[in-house]
């Protein structure tokens, strides 16, 4: 598994595990006495609200929770709970960070309207703004989590606070150092916090607490390149889980889990530093100890993903093909980076068992995974937490100067009502030179708008000539690409003189006739038109073979005067486009061929596909086309005019109709040819996707 990879899994586990904590914390406030402000048979039946609720499925909670507190005259307090139980659900059950950060703005709404609100209740607070500030930090709004952080550090001192507010500004600062990727100043203020005092009365929710934050000291240090260092941390957060686990039997599910995503962790670093053979055993511990169902799965699916990577660079494929069978289940919408880590294993699977058509395609869906996780990572706005801390440190300044202010409120008083006298003076002084002024003003005004109408009569005349001009070009365009339909109703009138009795060859011409005169009228419409240089475009799904096969059929008998052969070799392919304006397109194509072509030669129309594109090949016989004139042969005002093998005239204008009409149609036009032997045209157009 690649740096890249490990990382984004390492700070995945690391935002994982944080639910799991404050699951805990959800559950201690549930359980915890609260402030004697209500009856203790309130608190008792607020508590048995939530234990009934946590008994039922995750999916029947919240609307238990609004049927239960529906029926009773509610204090504010017992509403702050409740909708604290329904943010800790969306936030760690539900993972829906957006209605959890809107249960937080409700219990800081709850509180504001306690006024004025008492110090006891202080601490709710100050949890309400952490907790809106852990929901914005999970959805990547960095800029609302850390004002949310900022306003519970203004409130912390404010007055004494309850135990719940331990996770201080320190961790949520550190936390989000490591979301942006700054790794050292993310360990320096875990470490901080972790030698801190806390006044957390819950031995479960502190042991929960420092075995994360070692263990987060450890992340910092692999996603900082110091594997060494990352493995000591982890090995202390696993003595200090070994030597508190037997103080909670009641925990158990939780030990196990915290264990794994360590072992999980330190296998991680260990394949950083070449050592797989240590590391696979801690891989294969991590996976059986996240795999029962009453843990998340989610941490077990990294570590398969990194013992599948180790199968396949041991080329032990039989492995890691029973791991992947098991790893993609997940690739079906759960978690994105789990889908791109799948199909990235998959594809290098397939190729060491020797199916490139499957690792092929699954290779390419893994870069297309991973080329929109990288569009959205590019679009998404990434704030720069060290400078919202200087701006918020700019706002206590603001602070600290408004106080000085109304200090001094009483003589900016006294100095206003002396300057209003002033003013007073002043403004009579000023009255005349002001109503000049504004004369003058007006005077400029009347002038800008003489100037601005002289300035668009100057614009209308010179948009007057570019239409003049461009419906003079219009005119030569329409005349040239009126004589291949025109030539071909004379080639057919020629086939009916000569006496034709067969009813299919004479149904065949008279169709032929029809669309050549139909193709005539349209460029006459074309000329018509002077909305746009191209005529419009009228798009339909079309058979691309069909329609070149046509256009093979008008020019036969051309090529035949020449004794020239048309070769096809068609795909049958669909696109959308304009069929009137394509078939003027390669019906220049293939006149010019015949055009350049010597007797005798043989001109080639193919087809490919590339991708989601088809290109199609027009390869002529020809005198080639010399390197100096292929640059400026799709240029109007280029005079590149030659005589064709047989003397026809040129005109000089058919490829520049060429490229405008693929040009509008999405696609490309190009050609290649050494000058000599030949001309190769390529028109390269989107498929169109088959709907089944």
């Amino acid at each position: 598994m690649n740096r890249t990879t490990c990382q984004q899994s390492k700070d995945l586990s690391l935002f994982l595990r944080y639910f799991w904590v404050f699951c805990v914390l959800i559950y201690s406030v549930s359980c915890n006495k609260v402030s004697n402000r209500y009856p203790e048979e309130r608190q008792q039946q607020v508590a048995a609200i939530f234990s009934s609720a946590d008994k039922l499925p995750a999916t029947q909670r919240p609307a238990f929770i609004y049927q239960s507190f529906r029926n009773h005259q509610w204090e504010p307090g017992d509403q702050w709970k409740k909708y604290n139980y329904l943010r800790g659900f969306y936030y760690t059950t539900a993972k829906d960070y957006y209605r959890a950060s809107q249960y937080a703005d409700t219990m800081i709404a709850v509180l504001k309207n306690i006024d004025p609100l008492p110090i006891r209740e202080n601490g709710k607070m100050v949890r309400a703004y952490f907790f809106n500030g852990d929901a914005e930090m999970a959805i990547g709004n960095y800029g609302a989590a850390f004002k949310n952080y900022d306003n519970a550090d203004r409130q912390l001192k404010k007055g004494p606070v309850d135990s719940q507010s331990y996770f201080n500004y320190d961790f949520r600062l550190a936390e989000g150092f490591y979301r942006q990727g700054n790794y050292q100043r993310a360990g320096r203020f875990y470490k901080h916090f972790l030698n801190r005092r806390t006044y957390e009365k819950d031995p479960f929710v502190r042991f929960c607490t420092r075995q994360m934050i070692i263990d987060d000291i450890g992340l910092c240090f692999a996603n900082n390149h110091q594997p060494d260092s990352a493995i000591f941390y982890y090995n202390q957060a696993l003595a200090y889980i070994t030597q508190q686990e037997n103080k909670f039997n009641d925990h158990t599910s939780f030990i196990q889990m915290a264990k794994g995503v360590i072992y999980a962790n330190k296998a991680a670093a260990l394949l950083d530093m070449g050592r797989s053979a240590e590391a696979e055993p801690l891989l294969n511990a991590s996976i059986f100890l996240n795999s029962p169902t009453d843990r998340d799965p989610e941490y077990a699916e990294f570590s398969r993903e990194r013992l599948a990577d180790l199968y396949l660079k041991r080329h032990q494929t039989k492995q890691a093909v029973m791991l992947l069978d098991t790893i993609k289940g997940w690739t079906a919408g759960r978690n994105i980076q789990h889908a791109q880590n799948y199909f990235r294993l998959f594809s290098r699977a397939k190729a060491q068992t020797g199916d490139f058509k499957m690792a092929n395609s699954a290779n390419e869906r893994y870069i297309a995974i991973t080329d929109s996780v990288t569009a959205l990572k590019k679009n998404g706005v990434e704030e720069n937490l060290e400078k919202l801390i200087a701006f918020n440190e700019k706002l206590r300044e603001i602070d600290r100067l408004e106080e000085d202010s109304n200090r001094s409120q009483q003589f900016l008083w006294l100095t206003t009502l002396s300057l209003l006298l002033a003013i007073c003076t002043a403004g009579l002084i000023f009255r005349n030179y002001y109503r000049s002024k504004q004369m003058v003003k007006h005077l400029n005004v009347i002038n800008n708008e003489i100037q601005h109408k002289h300035d668009d009569l100057e614009m209308a005349l010179v948009a007057l000539e570019l239409s003049n001009k461009k419906n003079s070009r219009m005119t030569q365009l329409i005349a040239h690409d009126l004589r291949n339909p025109i030539s071909a109703v004379h080639n057919f009138v020629d086939l009916v003189d000569l006496s034709i009795t067969d009813p299919v060859e004479l149904k065949e011409i008279t169709d032929l006739l029809k669309s050549s005169c139909k193709d005539a009228l349209s460029l006459i419409d074309d000329m018509l038109d002077n909305d746009a240089l191209m005529g419009e475009f009228t798009h339909e799904t079309l058979q691309l073979n069909e329609l070149l096969s046509f256009c093979v059929k008008q020019i036969k008998l051309k090529a035949a005067e020449k004794s020239q052969e048309v070769v096809l070799d068609l795909l049958s392919v669909n696109i959308n486009a304009d069929a009137e304006k394509l078939k003027r397109v390669f019906g220049n194509l293939l006149t010019n061929a015949i055009k350049f072509s010597y007797p005798g030669a043989t001109i080639y129309v193919s087809m490919r596909t590339l991708g989601d594109e088809i290109q199609v090949l027009v390869k002529d016989g020809g005198v080639g086309i010399p390197a100096d004139m292929q640059p400026k042969l799709f240029d109007l005002r280029s005079d590149i005019k030659r005589k064709g093998t047989a003397l026809e005239p040129s005109f000089g204008l058919g490829l520049f109709i060429c490229k405008q009409i693929i040009d509008a149609h999405g696609g490309r036009i190009w050609l290649e040819s050494d000058g000599q032997t030949g001309t190769t045209f390529y028109v390269s157009l989107k498929v169109t996707p088959v709907v089944v």
